[in-house]
């Protein structure tokens, strides 16, 4: 489940010091169903916050270090799945500094007008199929994510709130 948050926070691939409302909906395909959340996202040099709306919980990733907290509470995490979720930030960090030479290293990129699709290449193809960005007057609006188990989660970016 903390695998699905953090993945579902991509959308934010070319901002940078900025916080956004989102909205998001995850789709299970083992459960057949969908849920939508609501939150604000983050990002500074390094770093990504996210807080979703009507939850206590929150998710802080700096320097290579992940804390999720509910309340005050700091909540642990096994270290193997740390690790994987580290990863997704990692790719996160990587999108959001539009190092192209790395991006090309990592995805097959297409772009076509406004939709950008990227198809990972190396280890990332194995839970991720795509990714495809759609973008609105040069600026990120949506997120579409899908993964290998045939899950997928879509991330609308609502308004710059700052």
């Amino acid at each position: 489940m903390i695998k699905v948050i953090l993945i579902s926070i991509l959308f934010i691939t070319s901002l940078i010091s900025k916080t956004f409302n989102f909205s998001e909906t995850r789709y299970s395909d083992a459960l057949g169903s969908s849920i939508k959340l609501h939150g604000k996202i983050s990002f500074e040099t390094n770093s990504i916050f996210i807080k979703y709306n009507d939850s206590s919980k929150s998710i802080l990733y700096k320097d290579s270090t992940l804390i999720l907290k509910d309340s005050s509470e700091i909540i642990e995490i096994e270290e193997q799945e740390s690790r994987k979720v580290s990863q997704y930030f990692e790719l996160l960090l990587l999108l959001n500094s539009n190092d192209n030479k790395l991006l090309t290293q990592e995805f097959e990129i297409f772009i076509d007008k406004n939709i950008t699709s990227l198809t990972p290449k190396q280890n990332m193809k194995h839970f991720i199929e795509k990714i495809v960005l759609i973008k609105e007057k040069n600026k990120l609006k949506e997120l579409k994510l899908f993964l290998t188990n045939k899950d997928k989660i879509i991330i609308r970016i609502e308004d710059e709130i700052f």
